[in-house]
């Protein structure tokens, strides 16, 4: 028996990430002995990885067909390299980290918005000059909620400076003007912010032009420890990680026929997807269909 094609669905479902590396290396095997392989997967990592060609549906129409863009590895996705012949990419790894480390302290030892404003200015121009401004735009939408939420805790737990008015308006009935909003939080928080921003950007801008293996190599030279070298490359990487495992279950919520809308709402909703999406008509759901 020697069928043209194969159709399988979700054939990695439940599976490990070894023995679904395994699932797949026998139906690439299938696709090189001549077979058409058709794969139907909510797991767009993986898809990426594997196939030749991504056919993506949603509320059971065809939204795009495209080759894949080529395969990468689960860790390419985490370090988030990009091979771009730019001016940073052909920069010593060695410098990278001592821009890394003279814009970190200015950071840090910076109290004015205007000063942490113009280091981010700076950062993202670089980054514009190294052809990669687009993955730093990227990481904004996160800061901007991570920014918003340090605001509301430094409101909550610190009353230095003029009070310029309360969180919760005084018109609200009991709870209304119990939460002061003092222009000390107000710096505070801005500060804080920013610096988060200044960081993050200057580590995407070394980790996005500087290959794994430099990076460890000048961390060497440094006389780090390996070990010291491995964990550091793990831990700037971290939020990347959650990243990564965030869009999956996006993936994964969407191919269950999950929507979350449009606008602030939708953008709200997406953070918060459900676990158990409940069959809300009969139309199929939106899986991608990969050619392997």
């Amino acid at each position: 028996m020697r069928p043209e094609v194969i159709i399988l669905d979700e054939p990695t479902t439940g599976l490990d990430p070894a023995e679904a590396e395994r699932i797949m290396g026998i139906i690439r095997s299938l696709s090189e002995a001549g077979h058409t392989v058709l794969m139907v997967s909510h797991d767009m990592s993986m898809v990426r990885r594997h196939a030749q060609r991504i056919i993506h549906m949603e509320q059971g129409r065809i939204t795009s067909d495209k080759p894949a863009s080529g395969r990468c590895s689960i860790m390419a996705e985490i370090l988030q390299y990009k091979r771009i012949d730019g001016v940073f990419h052909r920069m010593n790894a060695l410098t990278k980290i001592g821009f890394l480390l003279v814009v970190i302290a200015l950071a840090i030892l910076s109290t004015d918005p205007l000063v942490l404003a113009g280091l981010i200015l700076l950062v993202f121009s670089l980054a514009l000059v190294g052809r990669f401004g687009r993955e730093l735009l990227a990481q904004v939408p996160m800061l901007i909620f991570l920014s918003a939420g340090l605001i509301f805790l430094t409101v909550l737990t610190m009353q230095s400076g003029d009070m310029v008015g309360y969180l919760i308006p005084t018109a609200v009935p009991v709870i209304g003007g119990h939460i002061p909003v003092t222009t000390g939080a107000l710096h505070f928080a801005a500060v804080l912010s920013l610096r988060f921003f200044v960081m993050l950007f200057t580590f995407q801008l070394m980790i996005i032009s500087t290959q794994p293996r430099d990076l460890i190599t000048a961390l060497r030279r440094l006389h780090l420890p390996v070990d010291y070298a491995l964990m550091l490359l793990i831990a700037i990487r971290f939020i990347p990680s959650l990243q990564l495992e965030g869009r999956r279950i996006q993936e994964a919520q969407r191919a269950r026929a999950y929507n979350p809308g449009a606008g602030l709402r939708g953008k709200i909703k997406e953070l918060t997807p459900p676990i158990i999406v409940p069959p809300s008509s009969p139309t199929p759901s939106a899986r991608p269909m990969s050619s392997v």
